[in-house]
This record gives C-alpha cells, sequence and structure tokens, in this order.
C-alpha cells in the first residue's frame, strides 16, 4: 500500500521571504515617487490602470509558478546591472526633479522606470536567469506602472481623437446624417459638438490592450498571432470610439439633444467597451484555429532537481 507525503522545500520559502524583503526596501528607498505614483492613478482616469498594474503582475507570477520556479538559482551579474540601471536612472531622475503637478514630467516617468527594473534585478537576483526567462511576461507587464510623460500622452490623445473623428464622420456619411466637419468639430442642424480630449477614448483603449495582452498571453501559442491581436487593439479602438460619437449624435439629431448630456454619454462607454471586446474575442477565436489549446497551469508546482513527493511503501 502506498502513502504519499508532501515534502516541504524550505529553501523556496526562503527564496520568496528574501525576495519580499528586497521589495520591502525597494519600496522605502522609491518611497516618495511611488507614492505620487498611487494618487496620480486615483486622480487622474487616464493613469487608473497603474494602481491594478503590480496586483495582476503577480496574478501572472501565481499563474506561471510551475515554470518560473522550477529551477531557482542565485544570479548576480544580471542582477547587478538590472540594479544599478534602476538606481542610475533613479538619481538622474532626483536629480532632475520627480515632483508631480497636473503634467507629468519624463524624470518623474524615468525614477518609475528605474524602480520596475530594479524590481526585475531584485528577482534575477533571487531566482536566477531561467526564472526570469520564464516570468518574462509577468514581469514586463511591470511597464504599466511607468506613466507616459504629459508630452507623449498628448500625442496619444491627438491621434485617438483624429481616428474617432474621422471614424464618426464615415458612419455618419454611411446612415445619411447631414452634418458638417471642421477638424474636430461636427456641426449638425441646429446643435454643434466637439470631440474634446475626454472623448478620445484613451482610459477604454489602455483597458482594451491590458486585456488583450492577457488574453494573447493566456490562449495563443504563436507570437506573431500575439502580435497581431494586439496590434488590432488601435484600430478596434479607434473604431469603437468613433461609432459611440456616430451613435451619440445622431440620437441627438433625430430623437432628443438630450442624449449629448445624458446616461448613455456618461455612463454609456462600457457598452461601446463591449462591442470592442467582442470583435476582439472573434479574432481571437480566428487565431486559434489551428493551435492546440493550451492546458490550464499545474497549480501544484514541481522543482528541478528536488523531490516533490517522497513515496513509502
Amino acid at each position: 500500500m502506498w502513502k504519499v507525503h508532501s515534502v516541504r522545500i524550505p529553501m523556496q520559502r526562503t527564496r520568496h521571504l528574501t525576495f519580499l524583503l528586497f521589495l520591502a526596501a525597494l519600496v522605502a528607498i522609491f518611497w516618495g515617487p511611488l507614492c505620487a505614483l498611487v494618487s496620480l492613478s486615483l486622480r487622474r482616469n487616464e493613469y487608473s490602470h497603474i494602481i491594478l498594474t503590480p496586483f495582476i503582475s503577480v496574478l501572472l507570477l501565481y499563474w506561471r509558478r510551475r515554470e518560473v520556479f522550477a529551477r531557482s538559482l542565485c544570479t548576480c551579474g544580471p542582477s547587478a546591472i538590472a540594479i544599478l540601471v534602476g538606481v542610475l536612472l533613479y538619481g538622474v531622475a532626483r536629480h532632475v526633479g520627480v515632483t508631480v503637478s497636473q503634467d507629468v514630467a519624463p524624470s518623474f516617468s524615468l525614477s518609475i522606470l528605474g524602480f520596475a527594473i530594479t524590481c526585475v534585478g531584485a528577482f534575477i537576483f533571487v531566482y536566477g536567469w531561467s526564472a526570469f526567462r520564464a516570468a518574462l511576461f509577468p514581469l514586463g507587464f511591470l511597464l504599466f506602472l511607468v506613466p507616459l510623460p504629459t508630452v507623449l500622452l498628448t500625442r496619444v490623445v491627438d491621434f485617438l481623437q483624429e481616428g474617432s473623428s474621422e471614424t464618426a464622420a464615415i458612419i455618419l456619411r454611411t446612415v445619411g446624417v447631414p452634418f458638417l466637419r471642421q477638424g474636430l468639430v461636427f456641426r449638425f442642424a441646429d446643435f454643434s459638438i466637439e470631440v474634446a480630449a475626454e472623448c478620445s477614448g484613451i482610459r477604454s483603449s489602455t483597458a482594451l490592450l491590458i486585456t488583450t495582452l492577457l488574453a494573447a498571453q493566456m490562449f495563443l501559442r504563436s507570437n506573431w498571432k500575439k502580435l497581431a491581436l494586439c496590434i488590432l487593439v488601435v484600430p478596434i479602438s479607434i473604431a469603437k470610439n468613433g461609432l459611440r460619437i456616430a451613435t451619440l449624435s445622431t440620437l441627438a439629431a433625430y430623437v432628443n439633444r438630450a442624449f449629448l448630456f445624458g446616461r448613455l454619454h456618461r455612463d454609456g462607454g462600457f457598452v461601446f467597451f463591449a462591442i470592442g471586446l467582442l470583435v476582439l474575442w472573434g479574432a481571437l477565436r480566428l487565431l486559434q484555429l489551428g493551435d492546440n489549446p493550451i492546458a490550464p497551469a499545474d497549480r501544484s508546482p514541481t522543482f528541478v532537481g528536488q523531490p516533490a513527493r517522497k513515496a513509502e511503501i
């Protein structure tokens, strides 16, 4: 008769504890910029995803824990380089100034990038290069911690505004709604609308990008298919936002002008976000054709070179 007993691996727990101590030290060092980052995420819709980023990264690590922690070996060389780069970036940012006002300065973004790179360096030091390669996606996801500087964010918003306006114009012409367009301003018979920065869809586009990245990583095998799905986020984001503008304008023109200020305008973004998700889901299913299904990660990790179970007769 077989009796199966689990074998504890104290070394792995020691590594986890060591890494947590590293993280605590890094949080203490980067305390000022991190507090400003949390405040920015709570205050500005464009950066609301940031506060969720570390939790998603941890969940991804847990999901891949069998592969990530299969072989842990302390690695000094690459980790020292990453930690040095992160500290240097933070030093440069502090020399320039990392305060955050209404605008996000490049130096502030640089300081948060330094924090992310230093965390990666600590991970490599504790768990090794093999673990880093297995955890490349969860660790790379930490890049979403870095806020886009205002100068870059403005360009992204401008691009989304222009694309959404052009898409809305195409839809309005297709359905036969008369209007006059002057840049971002649409003039109808008895009212006008402007596609402002707040209507660019930057927040929902970021959420759509994050959702697509996670779906591609979990459900697609080929790297080119993952890339293709992520590229589709751009036209789909522009299309669903243009559809929203055209829908509100048409309802205001033919039903009631109150649609421009009602709940559909204020809270109806999730409807068009769901449409975008549905289109991406269809694209994902098409890209899955010919792929073998990805088996769910084993929730009982084993470690190379160390027995996970001991059997006694």
